[in-house]
């Protein structure tokens, strides 16, 4: 085993030629830019996939994506690359970007063209982005403006003018109003009792 080894042992002098890792931390070698065996697995996969040169690196030592996030290895950042668009994705209504939208979700252009939020209101059965004033606050018809859109839904539900505009009738809050006791069946055994009582009674008056 040890002669196998000295066959292709460099003493250790061998380093990728982009991420300049040794051999022992890879599990292998592959073909680069200079020829065969001068980049490890990870890096040779990038070359034939057609990367120019190794990942971006911050300087916390985390490789980074054309979009901005960051990776702990290079295979996290390659699984992350299946699916990146380099940031160019925005939402078709609110225009917010994918690290800003928490997932994405069908809209009149298609799947996937809004972000979580407007692709709920979607399915709920608008058909238009919400509107902000000038200071990005999200705006409801009546004239209100909210930091987020989950105050703007908590809002709309009680908000008259929502409803008088999706023509649904306004429902009061339960705290706007005691509730209404529901009266309670008497039963059987009581009803007959009160029954006797009274007939008694009524005996009783017109005997004397």
């Amino acid at each position: 085993a040890r002669g196998i080894h000295m066959r292709r042992c460099d003493g250790g002098a061998w380093r990728c030629g982009w991420c300049e890792s040794k051999y022992e931390a890879k599990s292998g070698k592959g073909p680069g830019p200079e020829g065969p065996g001068t980049l490890c697995s990870a890096c040779s996969a990038r070359f034939r996939s057609g990367a120019t040169g190794p990942p971006q690196v911050d300087a916390a030592g985390k490789y980074l994506c054309d979009c901005g996030r960051t990776f702990e290895t290079i295979g996290a950042l390659g699984v992350h690359k299946r699916h990146c668009d380099g940031g160019r994705w925005r939402c078709g209504w609110c225009e917010c970007d994918a690290a800003a939208a928490q997932g994405k979700g069908p809209g009149p252009d298609g799947p996937r063209t809004l972000c979580a939020v407007c692709a709920s209101r979607f399915r709920a059965g608008h058909r238009e982005a919400l509107r902000r004033d000038a200071d990005g606050k999200w705006l409801c018809g009546c004239g209100r403006a909210f930091d987020s859109t989950g105050g703007l839904g908590s809002h709309r539900r009680h908000c008259a003018w929502a409803a008088q505009a999706h023509g649904v009738a306004r429902v009061s809050s339960p705290l706007s109003a005691p509730p209404t006791p529901t009266p309670r069946p008497t039963p059987p055994a009581v009803a007959a009792t009160v029954a006797t009582v009274t007939a008694a009674a009524t005996t009783a008056a017109t005997a004397t």
